[in-house]
């Protein structure tokens, strides 16, 4: 119900609860975060050179959630800041989690 995008995109819908949470991780501590992706898919095969958007969802308060994209060109180097959408009548909150940017190594 918070992230309804990320059950979506990520296919977790239909799975069990015991997959689910060996994916999802608690909220994290404030700070800086980085996530990395090694470039490979699912079953740890590398994936094509190519183009790949990025997405963050984060739950805000209560239905407030904001969502980050970014476009990557997967072989080439660079910086790419993500766009914010945020969801919501709440607006106190929409400084709780950004900028986000994507670096591709």
């Amino acid at each position: 119900m918070s992230l309804p995008q990320w059950v979506r995109q990520s296919g977790l819908a239909g799975r069990s609860r015991a997959h689910v949470d060996a994916l999802a991780r608690p909220t994290p501590q404030a700070g800086a975060l980085v996530y990395t992706w090694d470039g490979t898919n699912y079953a740890g095969q590398p994936v094509a050179p190519g183009e790949y958007r990025v997405f963050v969802e984060a739950s805000l308060r209560w239905e407030n959630r904001v969502v980050h994209t970014a476009t990557i060109r997967l072989g080439e180097a660079g910086r790419v800041a993500a766009t914010a959408r945020h969801y919501g009548d709440g607006t106190a909150e929409r400084g709780m989690i950004g900028p986000v940017t994507v670096t591709v190594f």
